[in-house]
């Protein structure tokens, strides 16, 4: 965006050159036109109605906009306003990518450490049950206190 807006800008610049041009037209034609021309104007008749005729013309122009009233001045400070703007757009897409990217490496430490934390409690969660399925194995807890400890286990 930033080089097309500074070709722009160059663009415009070249509004201040002459232009030159080259045009070439070729003609033929076939007149089947058959007027009824007086004798006397016969033969200068022919020299205008050929039967068949062919013209070719070959132009070299120049064209400069000398009295403009600065509109070629004001063409080139928008191409630079334009520049301008397509900078700053550049600058703002870069820095809200930036903050983008520092978020989400900020989420991705923040979900490290929940993950981290569930195994804790997972861990946690497994000791307890051991210590409770041994109790329950020597009957020092009931039926409910290990169910209960079995219910924490599946939902660490």
């Amino acid at each position: 965006q930033i080089n097309l807006a500074k070709e722009s800008v160059n663009l415009a610049k070249a509004e201040y050159f002459p232009k030159f041009y080259i045009q070439d037209n070729f003609n033929f034609y076939k007149n089947n036109y058959n007027p009824k021309v007086p004798a006397p104007f016969a033969n200068l008749a022919d020299q205008f109605l050929e039967k068949y005729s062919q013209g070719n013309q070959f132009i070299l122009g120049m064209e400069w906009k000398i009295f403009d009233f600065n509109a070629r001045a004001k063409e080139v400070e928008k191409e630079r306003l334009n520049v301008q703007i397509a900078n700053a757009n550049a600058r703002f897409s870069e820095r809200k990518n930036k903050e983008e990217l520092n978020y989400l490496d900020k989420s991705l430490k923040v979900l490290q450490k929940q993950i981290l934390a569930l195994n804790l409690s997972l861990n946690a969660a497994n000791l307890a049950f051991e210590s409770v399925d041994k109790k329950y194995q020597a009957g020092l807890v009931s039926y409910v206190e290990y169910l209960q400890a079995l219910e924490a286990k599946f939902k660490a």
